[in-house]
């Protein structure tokens, strides 16, 4: 059956694309009204740091999905963003809201985001056949990255047009189409019965497993560098706003650089497939992560021509879109595949650790330091991760990621 016939498929498909469009818009208006609210770098990192912090916590919902019908946890998270975002419609319209309740919104619609997010691995296998998974995930992944171009971009168009009331409505509907497409979703065949007792010992068995797969050597030398980029990227885009105001026109300006952002991790991830197989592991992550980090190095040079600013961010993302691709494969077959599963979700949890923590310090340092120097130190960070790779003994003795397996972590070992 072709995938544009696959009902559940296509119904699954549209709800990541609104559902995707309308988180867009929230990042964008939430982050903005933290600007116009608070007035401050500080609080703009606060709000970072909500955003970011479910991330890291999302490890411990796992017994919740497994667990719980997926389709009702779809319809239920839709349901309870209609409400937050029904909510501060209300509260802008009446004049009423303020900072910690744009704060707080920030925060319970970041949580309740992170129960779907894993069910599209757990749904998509059992609803298209075992030969089409790999475009099944590839058109998900153009619906991901596709809606947040369009959805930020927009937005911060429109932001500099009408009020953040009119996007936090523009918000509620776009959340309510999705769940139209929910209730088309048909998965009586593959119900998830709820335990009797949830045995939190074998839970804490295969978590503390992901945890020790991640002290390998390799794996350490694969998960460490991006904690630490990880961190730095929080500081950068907690300071974003600032920078779209210090080179550009306020909020059109940042949906424009987030915009910049998503095209070119676009264009990264669809050419690394044409060189994945011609460059071994090291020097693709050293190019990388060298050139990424001369562009965000570079905007500082371009600071009073903005499209020159956009040219530099989409080229640093269209390297990261590359090297994206690269870790997310290393990571899917380094990993036998009875340890796929915990392996994933503590990789998820520990890359995103400090991202919280770089969100405050980002808030504290963008009170005193420009954005243009922020985005330089980002770019150095970079530059010194991919040298860290190239020369890294344990990276070099990988191939081409199209040629690495569970047996290279095994020769890793000491």
């Amino acid at each position: 059956m072709k995938l544009y016939r696959n009902r559940n498929f296509v119904v699954l498909f549209s709800d990541r694309l609104f559902t995707n469009f309308a988180e867009g818009i929230f990042y964008i208006a939430a982050m903005w009204s933290a600007v116009s609210l608070g007035k401050s770098a500080i609080y703009v990192g606060i709000a970072g740091f909500l955003f970011t912090l479910p991330e890291v916590l999302s490890v411990f919902w796992g017994p919740v999905i497994d667990s719980t019908n997926p389709k009702r946890i779809l319809i239920t998270s839709n349901l309870l963003q209609l409400c937050v975002f029904g909510g501060l419609s209300v509260l802008f319209w009446v004049k009423l809201v303020n900072l910690w309740i744009v704060l707080s919104a920030i925060f319970v619609s970041s949580l309740i985001s992170e129960f779907t997010y894993p069910l599209e691995d757990v749904l998509l296998p059992k609803i298209v056949s075992e030969n089409q998974l790999v475009t099944a995930n590839s058109w998900m992944a153009i619906s991901h990255k596709g809606a947040e171009l369009l959805s930020k971009g927009l937005t911060g168009i429109l932001i500099s047009a009408f009020s953040l009331s009119v996007m936090y409505q523009l918000d509620f509907v776009a959340f309510m189409i999705p769940l139209f497409y929910l209730y088309l979703l048909k998965l009586e065949s593959f119900r998830v019965s709820a335990p009797d007792k949830f045995d939190w010992n074998g839970y804490k068995q295969e978590f503390m497993e992901g945890v020790r797969f991640l002290r390998l050597p390799l794996m350490m030398w694969l998960v460490v560098p991006l904690i630490f980029l990880n961190f730095l990227l929080s500081i950068v885009l907690v300071n974003l706003p600032f920078l779209a105001l210090q080179v550009g026109h306020g909020a059109s300006s940042y949906g424009l650089m987030l915009a910049a952002l998503a095209v070119g991790y676009l264009i990264g991830a669809a050419v690394i497939n044409r060189l994945s197989n011609k460059f071994t592991v090291s020097k693709i992550m050293a190019l990388c992560f060298v050139l990424s980090g001369l562009s965000w190095a570079s905007v500082i040079f371009v600071r009073h021509n903005e499209w020159f600013v956009y040219a530099c961010l989409l080229l640093s993302d269209l390297f990261i879109g590359a090297l994206n691709v690269v870790f997310t494969v290393l990571f899917q077959t380094l990993p036998s595949k009875e340890m796929m599963g915990r392996v994933s979700t503590a990789i998820g949890s520990f890359v995103t650790v400090a991202m919280p923590l770089g969100a405050l310090v980002g808030g504290v340092v963008g009170v005193s330091v420009s954005a243009t120097t922020i985005t330089t130190f980002f770019g150095l960070g970079l530059v010194t991760t991919g040298i860290l790779y190239l020369f890294s003994k344990q990276i070099k003795k990988l191939p081409p990621v199209d040629h690495v397996n569970s047996d290279f972590l095994c020769q890793s070992q000491p």
